[in-house]
């Protein structure tokens, strides 16, 4: 990726989304989190992060709105694969009768940063001040580790919109076959479906995954003393708090009975326990009222880790997640543990 001169491209491409075709603001608050710092650690009046028509428009997240009539070639600028720095508007001839430039705000100086998803360019990420400037190698940098910021909660919320697009999209019977119609997440039919494009996107990006198997302590024992119901009330309430632990991108199912699956990518082995940790206290840490009764639960949870590749073996991870399982369960359940393995990377053959 290039950085060119004043008033150049370079040699720039225009890219075209084809199949992209995902709704996404710019004015989300996860991005205006980045242009709020790119404003403070450049110290100018707008920074933005603008993003193409396939995600609903180039919406405003630090635009300026220009006073002279003519549509902006620098808000939003063009999508194109290079970095575009400009320290001097008046010196670009491609810019001079820019609006933004030729009335106010008078922008003098432009830095423009591709913004990316699975490999293709889909908007910007830009800073401009009303007087010229120079960007040293180290702030074009930071340019890019902002961009990078905002890359990763565009594909956070994309992925988001992924699942609920998969299930909103189809009818009553089809999101029947899909979810819990119990606790309301995914059963193991969405689960295959998901599991199989998470590990993929994972392998493509070389991101770590955690597999997890959850299963409820004693919980014949809730069904016998309390009842049926309340045994049905405490899945839901167990399913609603796992949920509680999770971000949006993560993956909780219903494994069948009193066991539920958890899948997360970009998660390592440290992490992956502290959510553990996090999900066991959430679940155990209140007790759950039914009808006539207040009772706690406890969960085990074995978990397994791996560096998602070509051929990664989901199989694989469910014999090593279980194997944590069945070893938490024998230590007396109310645990996490992980399977200590030789190698994260489970690949098949």
């Amino acid at each position: 990726m290039s950085a060119p001169g004043i008033g150049g491209h370079g040699p720039a491409r225009t890219i075209r989304l084809g199949s992209l075709q995902v709704i996404c603001h710019p004015g989300e608050p996860q991005f205006s989190a980045v242009t709020a710092h790119a404003r403070a650690v450049f110290r100018v009046p707008y920074a933005f992060v603008s993003l193409a028509p396939a995600f609903g428009g180039w919406g405003e997240a630090g635009i300026p709105s220009p006073s002279a009539p003519g549509a902006s070639s620098l808000a939003p600028p063009p999508l194109v694969d290079v970095v575009r720095v400009v320290p001097d508007t008046h010196r670009a001839g491609d810019l001079k009768a820019d609006p933004l430039v030729a009335g106010a705000p008078f922008i003098r100086f432009y830095a423009g940063h591709p913004v990316t998803l699975e490999g293709r360019v889909v908007g910007t990420l830009g800073v401009m001040d009303t007087v010229p400037r120079r960007l040293s190698a180290a702030r074009l940098e930071t340019l890019g580790q902002l961009a990078r910021w905002a890359e990763s909660e565009l594909s956070a919320t994309v992925h988001a919109n992924t699942r609920v697009t998969l299930v909103g999209e189809r009818d009553a019977a089809r999101r029947a076959a899909l979810l819990d119609p119990l606790t309301g997440v995914w059963n193991r039919r969405g689960l295959d479906e998901l599991l199989s494009r998470e590990l993929q996107r994972a392998s493509r990006r070389g991101q770590q995954v955690v597999l997890m198997l959850l299963d409820l302590d004693r919980y014949k024992e809730v069904n016998d003393r309390h009842g049926h119901i309340a045994g049905d009330l405490a899945l839901t309430e167990v399913a609603r708090r796992i949920r509680m632990c999770l971000r949006p991108h993560d993956i909780v199912a219903r494994f069948g009975g009193d066991e539920f699956v958890v899948f997360a990518t970009d998660c390592s082995a440290d992490s992956s326990t502290l959510l553990a940790d996090r999900i066991l206290a959430q679940v155990g840490g209140t007790p759950i009222i039914a009808r006539d009764a207040s009772f706690t639960v406890s969960l085990s949870i074995g978990i397994a880790c791996a560096e998602a590749m070509p051929g990664v073996d989901a199989l694989a991870m469910f014999g090593q997640a279980d194997a944590a399982l069945y070893e938490a369960k024998m230590a007396g359940g109310q645990r996490a543990l992980v399977r200590d393995l030789p190698s994260r990377r489970l690949a098949s053959g």
